[in-house]
């Protein structure tokens, strides 16, 4: 009756259709839409959404420019301060990001330059190269990481968009520090 094809197509799509982020804590929430739906905005158009599926930067036709910040629980050592521009450039868009979390005593901080590009008039991809400090103090050392990321974003007709997110793809053996990889997907949906 059922081919393995058949089954093993099956068992790959339910794990597609599941977001495998988890709990990556270089990906901090950037904005209130993004907060509200709890950080998964990978087929959303929007300024902030499009760091965290950087082909949505090619939707972006002119130039802008965003900053953010969130103190949680209205404790200053939890605050996430954010800054970001984005720049067209024909069919791409170019995107600079900067982030700061913590305090004196532990602090991370987070650079990216991103690029999105429509591939064609559903379909748009984009990529960002990543750079991680992390500093605390004490008898612990810092951590430098370089990685990248990127998405492509699907419209297959006028009210259905598909997402989908990749966070640091490298194999964590090829580095001296761990940093936690990540795919984040959105089910077709309607727009908000």
């Amino acid at each position: 009756m059922y081919s393995l094809h058949r089954i093993i197509v099956s068992v790959f799509l339910l794990f597609l259709s599941l977001a495998v982020a988890g709990s990556n804590p270089y990906n901090l929430p950037v904005g209130a839409a993004e907060a509200g739906r709890g950080s998964v905005c990978v087929m959303i158009p929007g300024f902030w959404s499009s760091f965290r599926n950087q082909a949505l930067l090619a939707s972006f036709s002119s130039l802008s420019a965003g900053i953010s910040y969130e103190s949680r629980f209205n404790i200053g050592e939890l605050g996430t301060r954010t800054a970001a521009m984005i720049t067209p450039a024909g069919r791409t868009s170019l995107g600079i990001i900067y982030s700061h979390f913590g305090f004196s005593h532990f602090r991370r901080e987070t650079c990216g330059m991103a690029c999105g590009l429509k591939l064609a008039e559903n379909i748009s991809a984009g990529i960002q190269i990543d750079y991680f400090f992390e500093k605390a103090s004490g008898e612990y050392s810092n951590t430098h990481s370089v990685t990248f990321e990127g998405g492509i974003v699907i419209t297959p007709a006028e009210n259905i968009t598909v997402g989908i997110h990749i966070f640091n793809p490298v194999p964590n053996s090829l580095r001296k520090t761990f940093l936690p990889s990540a795919i984040t997907n959105a089910r077709p949906g309607f727009p908000v």
